[in-house]
């Protein structure tokens, strides 16, 4: 008996993991290290993949900044929460000696962090480095961040065929 009761549990909770997002489309704010706040939208592309497009305006170093993210998930134990990590393009607009002018640099970036999940509510906190390797200058440079999304679109629920049998 008991071992019926464990093995109806563990098939309960994989079909709770199955689906490691519960959205397909979110927006939001990004909050961290960098020049401050960013815009965020992230939209889910495949089972486990979503692209991230990172918008920082130029408000405080006179630097924008954006950033086109492929991240791949990993499900955890637990529904609604997961890891992710990926890679991307990144630009800068940077001023230069004439004030009226502005050189663009470009190069890479990469991303790995975690996420969760709350009814309508999207929470992730991540360690984004980049780097110039395009035009300008090289060098590197790395945010962390806390990053807040409201959720636009909601992940379809499959229906589960709990009478199987009957077919």
């Amino acid at each position: 008996m008991k071992k019926i009761k464990l093995i109806i549990s563990l098939i309960f909770l994989l079909s709770q993991i199955t689906m490691c997002q519960s959205y397909r489309t979110a927006v939001g704010i990004r909050l961290g290290t960098g020049a401050g706040a960013e815009l965020s939208v992230q939209q889910k592309v495949a089972k486990y993949s979503t692209i991230e497009g990172i918008f920082q305006p130029s408000f405080k170093d006179n630097i924008s900044s954006l950033d086109l993210i492929y991240k791949q998930h990993y499900k955890i134990l637990v529904k609604r929460v997961n890891i992710y990590l990926g890679v991307g393009l990144h630009k800068d607009w940077r001023p230069t000696n004439h004030q009226s002018e502005k050189k663009a640099d470009a190069g890479f970036v990469g991303i790995i962090g975690g996420e969760v999940t709350l009814k309508k509510m999207n929470v992730s906190w991540d360690y984004k480095p980049s780097i110039n390797v395009l035009k300008g200058e090289n060098h590197l440079a790395h945010q962390s961040a806390i990053t807040l999304r409201l959720i636009i679109v909601k992940q379809r629920k499959k229906k589960i065929k709990w009478r199987f049998w009957k077919e």
